[in-house]
C-alpha cells in the first residue's frame, strides 16, 4: 500500500485528523503529505475542516464503504465460481464502486482463477480474501492442493516446473484439455494491474505488461493476486482483439513469448527445442527478446529455421533483439 493508500486509510479510520498526525505516524514531509492531501480532496475523496494549525481531515460521506474486507474458506467440492463473485459484488456494493470496465475484468478474472482452483488443484478448500481501497480493487485464492506448475509438468511430462511455466505464459496449456482451453491465466496476467501467481517455489508475476520470474520459499499449493485500478481504462475486448482478432476467426491464435525471463544467453538446442513446446497451436509468434544479451547458434537455428520449417503455417517474428541477436537470428534464417 503506497503512502496516499495509508493516508486515506488513517483519515477513515481516526477522522477527524490532523496533518501533524499524518506526518508524524507515517514518517513523510509536510510537503509531500501536502501533496498527497491535495490529490485526495481532488478526487472527491477527503474534506478539510479548520484552517492552518487547526485544518482536520475526514473522508466524504459518499467514500465511507460499509464493507472493504471480506475473507471467505470454502470447500472447492461442487462449488460454483459465478455464484461466489455475485455475492462478493453483491457484499462489496462493487458496481457501485468500480468503473463498468473494472466490474466486468474482475468478473472474468476472479471466476477462471477460482475456476482454477475448483477443478485442477485437488484441494478440499480455498482460501478467498478481497480488498477495496480508495484507488484499486484486489482478490487473493489460495489453496494448498497440487500446485498450477506440477499439475502441468505432470501432464505434459515436462523437465521440470519451470517448464511448466513457460508453457502457462504461452497459453493453450491445459491439465484438462477436454474441458479448458487453458487461456485463463494468459488473459488474466494481462489485464491486472498487478497479477502474481506463486506455487511451489515459483513465482510469476506480471506489472503493468512487465513479466518477472522469481524463486520463492516453498508454498503448498497455489496462490493468486490479482490487483486493478476501480477505473481502469483496460477492456478485455481490446485484449483479445489483440490475441484473438478478427482475421483468425476470433480465435485464440496470437501469443507472445517473453524469451528473457529464465536466462540471457541461450545457447543450446534442447533449450530451444523446450522454448518452443505448444507454440505449434498458434498461427502467430512474437518473440520478445528484451533482455536477452546473446544467442547460440544451434540455439537459434533449431528456434528460428528447424521449427519453422516444420510448421510453415505459423508466422513468427523476434523483437526487442540486440545487435549481437539480430546479427545470429539473420544469419540462421539465410
Amino acid at each position: 500500500m503506497n503512502n496516499r493508500d495509508k493516508i486515506f486509510q488513517l483519515i477513515k479510520k481516526n477522522h477527524p485528523i490532523s496533518g501533524s498526525f499524518l506526518s508524524k505516524k507515517l514518517k513523510i514531509s509536510r510537503q509531500a503529505l501536502n501533496n498527497h492531501i491535495k490529490k485526495l480532496t481532488e478526487k472527491g475523496l477527503i474534506v478539510k475542516s479548520g484552517v492552518t494549525k487547526n485544518a482536520a481531515y475526514s473522508p466524504a460521506t459518499n467514500q465511507i464503504s460499509p464493507i472493504e474486507n471480506v475473507f471467505y474458506t470454502y470447500k472447492l467440492e461442487g462449488l460454483q465460481e459465478d455464484v461466489i463473485f455475485d455475492k462478493v459484488s453483491l457484499q462489496m456494493n462493487l458496481k457501485s464502486l468500480v468503473s463498468e470496465n473494472c466490474f466486468n475484468i474482475l468478473n472474468y478474472a476472479f471466476t477462471e482463477m477460482l475456476n482454477n482452483s475448483i477443478d485442477h488443484s485437488l484441494a478440499a478448500s480455498c482460501d478467498i480474501h478481497c480488498y477495496l481501497d480508495s484507488y484499486s480493487f484486489k482478490f487473493t485464492i489460495r489453496d494448498k492442493g497440487v500446485g498450477t506448475f506440477h499439475t502441468i509438468a505432470k501432464k505434459y511430462h515436462l523437465n521440470d516446473e519451470y517448464d511448466a511455466l513457460s508453457m502457462l505464459l504461452k497459453g493453450k496449456a491445459t491439465s484438462q484439455p477436454d474441458h479448458h482451453a487453458g487461456e485463463g491465466i494468459f488473459f488474466t496476467s494481462r489485464i491486472a494491474d498487478t497479477f502474481i501467481l506463486r506455487s511451489n517455489a515459483i513465482q510469476f508475476e506480471v506489472t503493468h505488461g512487465d513479466v518477472f520470474v522469481r524463486d520463492k520459499a516453498i508454498l503448498k499449493g497455489t496462490e493468486v493476486t490479482f490487483v486493478i485500478s476501480k477505473q481502469t481504462k483496460r477492456s478485455l475486448e481490446r485484449l483479445f482483439s489483440e490475441h484473438a482478432p478478427e482475421s483468425y476467426n476470433y480465435q485464440f491464435e496470437k501469443t507472445r513469448v517473453e524469451v528473457h525471463l529464465f536466462q540471457k544467453k541461450y545457447i543450446s538446442r534442447s533449450v530451444a527445442k523446450r522454448l518452443s513446446l505448444n507454440l505449434d497451436q498458434f498461427s502467430e509468434v512474437i518473440l520478445d527478446f528484451k533482455g536477452v544479451d546473446s544467442i547460440g547458434q544451434g540455439f537459434a537455428d533449431e528456434l528460428l529455421r528447424v521449427f519453422p520449417k516444420k510448421h510453415k503455417n505459423i508466422k513468427i517474428d523476434c523483437i526487442n533483439t540486440s545487435p549481437a541477436v539480430r546479427t545470429m537470428i539473420d544469419h540462421v534464417r539465410s
